[in-house]
């Protein structure tokens, strides 16, 4: 049973920590890789009955957003030892309190500058626009990001039916698609921003762009890209499109020099020294055009089921290894490909049908028993299944 830490306890304990801020389902793999590396792992969640607290040694009650709340409670813990590294295994402002906690701990990991800038959709897209010398393979939709009030010229260009997104949306929330100028008008008043939470000042709109999307997921040591995989990404016909489906190997394998060219350029450009990045892009006739990329952990099972399934190697244990100044396996493509794929149920399904199919399938999780229906973002989705065929 882990040590909750509170006042008055003192603990003789000599060890190498490993933090890890959340330990839930998706944290879970981070804190057994870590505990597998000899590591003793301090959780910090404010939910107690998390699925992957009884794995660590020391837990700390507390929101993983409330960094300087955490930051106060590392320095007090009444046990002896090193911090060693850790990881939000997470999304969004998760990174963000890692960040903080990393710079104040002189720990491996982005800059909290660095973390805010990639977690910027708008950012981004700026920055790489700017730079003069571009991979020949790397485009970019049409965007633009408003700063104040939008006319029907400032669009023109961006053509309709066009994209809506937050500039910081995660797991598919407030993504939008405005099928004319007088649509825009409309979503665009305060009163409705208000209520999709939304700001003018935090908005990106971009052009549509038709064609098949991939998920790129690499890790980054010492400012050299490494990629681990190419999937296809089969997403919802209608906002916010949701993803239903991610297959390997991918039908794109034959791009992958140029997706390693473009990361690597990536890298170069923001001077991202470590940690996975995770890009989508969507392919038009052999042409990558990048849609967005962020410095965290594959979403969709891929890390977990996927990368293990398809060439063998172990995402999180490598993960732990990086952020703790260790060196990390190099990975390899084997020769003979095995067909894996993560498929999601957006609505409920019979209890038979998910008994059926579960069966067939290498793992299975209900993750939301009542999805809204239509689905407001990837939370929206009732089940799912993964498969190694």
């Amino acid at each position: 049973m882990p040590i909750i830490i509170s006042s008055g306890i003192t603990i003789t304990m000599s060890k190498k920590f490993f933090i890890s801020l959340g330990a839930g389902h998706h944290q879970k793999p981070l804190i057994q890789a870590a505990k597998n590396l000899g590591f003793s792992v301090i959780g910090v969640d404010v939910n107690m009955e998390a699925v992957g607290l009884p794995l660590c040694d020391l837990v700390i009650q507390e929101s993983i957003l409330n960094y300087r709340k955490i930051y106060y409670k590392l320095l007090r813990l009444p046990v002896e030892g090193e911090f060693i590294g850790g990881f939000a295994a997470s999304y969004g402002k998760a990174l963000l309190s890692w960040a903080y906690l990393a710079e104040r701990l002189s720990l491996p990991a982005l800059s909290r500058t660095q973390t805010e800038l990639l977690l910027n959709k708008a950012l981004v897209r700026e920055s790489l626009h700017k730079v003069d010398k571009k991979p020949d393979s790397f485009f970019q939709p049409k965007f633009m990001s408003p700063q104040s009030i939008i006319s029907k010229q400032d669009v023109e260009d961006l053509g309709f039916p066009l994209i809506l997104k937050g500039k910081q949306g995660t797991s598919k929330e407030q993504v939008f698609q405005l099928e004319n100028y007088t649509e825009l008008k409309i979503f665009l008043k305060k009163r409705n921003l208000s209520q999709k939470k939304l700001s003018p000042s935090n908005i990106l709109l971009e052009e549509k762009i038709i064609g098949d999307e991939i998920t790129v997921t690499g890790l980054v040591d010492n400012f050299q890209y490494q990629l681990l995989l190419i999937t296809d990404k089969i997403i919802a016909a209608q906002p916010p499109f949701i993803e239903l489906e991610h297959r390997y190997p991918s039908r794109y394998e034959h791009l992958k020099e140029e997706i390693i060219e473009i990361h690597q350029w990536i890298v170069d450009t923001f001077q991202i020294p470590l940690g996975p990045l995770v890009s989508e892009f969507k392919v038009v006739n052999d042409k990558l055009f990048f849609i967005e990329l962020a410095p965290q952990i594959p979403g969709e099972y891929i890390g977990s089921f996927m990368i293990p399934a398809a060439i063998g190697y172990d995402f999180f244990t490598n993960l732990v290894l990086l952020f703790t100044g260790q060196d990390i396996q190099k990975p390899s493509q084997p020769k003979k490909k095995k067909k894996v794929r993560v498929q999601y149920w957006p609505q409920k399904v019979p209890i038979d049908s998910w008994e059926d199919w579960r069966l067939k399938a290498n793992f299975a999780r209900i993750l939301n028993p009542n999805p809204s229906v239509p689905p407001k973002s990837n939370r929206d989705r009732f089940g799912v299944m993964g498969f190694i065929e």
